[in-house]
């Protein structure tokens, strides 16, 4: 019993860092777009530290 409620937890909690993730690297693309930086330096950016 208490494995099934690590792996839920686990689950839960790889969910929540998936949806921040995405959450973060979609806003701070905008926002790097409207500052007046190319694609290639955002998407270099994000290779680097958004995962």
């Amino acid at each position: 019993m208490q494995n099934k409620y690590a792996v839920l937890s686990y689950q839960g909690l790889s969910g929540l860092y998936a949806l921040g993730l995405s959450l973060w690297t979609g806003t701070i693309y905008l926002y790097m777009q409207q500052v007046g930086y190319s694609y290639g330096q955002i998407n270099l950016f994000l290779a680097l530290f958004g995962w």
